[in-house]
C-alpha cells in the first residue's frame, strides 16, 4: 500500500512537471508573437507601454481614441502628441499604462478624457483590464491595478498561458497584417459615419453607486503627474443626446480637479456639437470632421498652459 502511494505521488509530480513545462513553452511562444504584433489594439498598447516617447500623451477610452486628433493637436501645441485611448478600456486601464510609461520617461503634459458614469460601481467593470495581462510580469508598476480584477488574479498569473487566453487567433492575424495606420496617426482612429436618428433626451441616473477604488485611482493619476511636474488637463468630450441630469462622476471629477488646481473642461453638453447628427458617428462618438474641430478647441485651451 505504501509503495502504491509513493508511486501515485511520483506520477502526480511528473504530470505536474509536464503540465508546467507545456504551459511555459506555449506561454513563451505566445508572448514572443504577442509583442511582435503589427496591427490591432494590442499593437497600440505595446507601443504606448514600451516605446512611446511623445511630449503630450492622451489617455482614455474609445471616446479618447476617436475624439483627439493627435497630429492636429501637435501642430497647434508645437509638441509631439500620442493618443493612447483604447476602445472598451477606461480610467483603470489609463492609470496602469501611465504608471508603466512614467517609469521610462517624463512627458511634458497629459490629457485625460473622462466619460459619464466613469466612477460607477458595476459588475464586470474590471474585466477589461485583461488587455494588460501580458505586461504583468515585466511591469511591476501595474500589478496592483491588475490584481483588482479578482482576489485570485496573482495566482492565475502563475500560468504563462493565462495572459493570452482567447488571444490566439488575434495574435496570429496581427502578426501577418500590415502595420497599423494608427502608428502614422499617432494613435488617433477616425470614424466616418453620421447619425441616423434625431437627438433624444436621456433620462440618465441622477444618482448611482460610486466605486471608491475608481475615484482613488483617478486621484492618484492626477497626483502622480503633479509630483513629476507633468501638466495635467482633464476633458469630457461631447455627447450627442441631451442628459436630463448632471452626471455624478463628472461632478466628482470637477471637484477633484478644483482641489488640485487642474483644468477641467466639460464639453458633454457643448452647444457647438450638441444634437447635430452630421457631427456624430453614434450617440457617444464624434466623426472625423467634428473630432478635428473638437481637437483644435482642446489644443487652443491647452496651449495657454504650456
Amino acid at each position: 500500500m505504501k509503495t502504491q502511494i509513493i508511486q501515485f505521488f511520483k506520477r502526480l509530480f511528473l504530470l505536474l512537471v509536464i503540465v508546467a513545462l507545456i504551459d511555459l513553452a506555449i506561454g513563451e511562444t505566445l508572448r514572443h508573437y504577442y509583442f511582435k504584433q503589427k496591427a490591432g489594439p494590442d499593437s497600440k498598447t505595446i507601443y504606448a507601454v514600451c516605446k512611446m516617447e511623445q511630449d503630450v500623451l492622451i489617455f482614455g477610452s474609445s471616446r479618447a481614441n476617436h475624439h483627439y486628433v493627435a497630429n492636429d493637436i501637435a501642430r497647434v501645441l508645437k509638441h509631439s502628441v500620442y493618443n493612447t485611448g483604447r476602445n472598451g478600456n477606461f480610467n483603470l486601464y489609463s492609470a496602469a499604462v501611465m504608471e508603466a510609461v512614467l517609469t521610462r520617461y517624463t512627458p511634458k503634459a497629459v490629457v485625460i478624457d473622462i466619460v459619464e458614469r466613469e466612477f460607477e460601481e458595476k459588475p464586470g467593470s474590471y474585466d477589461y483590464l485583461s488587455s494588460l495581462l501580458p505586461f504583468y510580469s515585466e511591469f511591476p508598476e501595474i500589478q496592483g491595478i491588475l490584481q483588482m480584477r479578482s482576489k485570485f488574479e496573482k495566482y492565475k498569473l502563475f500560468s504563462r498561458i493565462y495572459p493570452y487566453n482567447s488571444l490566439f487567433p488575434t495574435i496570429a492575424i496581427n502578426n501577418i497584417r500590415a502595420n497599423d495606420p494608427a502608428l502614422d496617426s499617432n494613435g488617433y482612429a477616425p470614424l466616418h459615419n453620421i447619425m441616423k436618428r434625431e437627438v433624444e433626451t436621456r433620462n440618465n441616473a441622477k444618482e448611482y453607486k460610486i466605486d471608491s477604488l475608481k475615484v482613488k485611482v483617478f486621484e492618484e493619476m492626477v497626483d502622480l503627474c503633479k509630483q513629476k511636474g507633468i501638466a495635467v488637463f482633464v476633458f469630457c468630450s461631447p455627447y450627442y443626446d441631451i442628459l436630463k441630469y448632471d452626471d455624478p462622476s463628472l461632478e466628482m471629477v470637477g471637484e477633484i480637479c478644483r482641489k488640485r488646481g487642474v483644468p477641467f473642461w466639460d464639453y458633454s453638453r457643448d452647444k457647438e456639437f450638441k444634437a447635430d447628427p452630421n457631427m456624430f458617428d453614434d450617440f457617444q462618438h464624434l466623426n472625423d470632421s467634428s473630432a478635428r474641430r473638437y481637437s483644435l478647441r482642446c489644443a487652443d485651451s491647452i496651449r495657454r498652459y504650456l
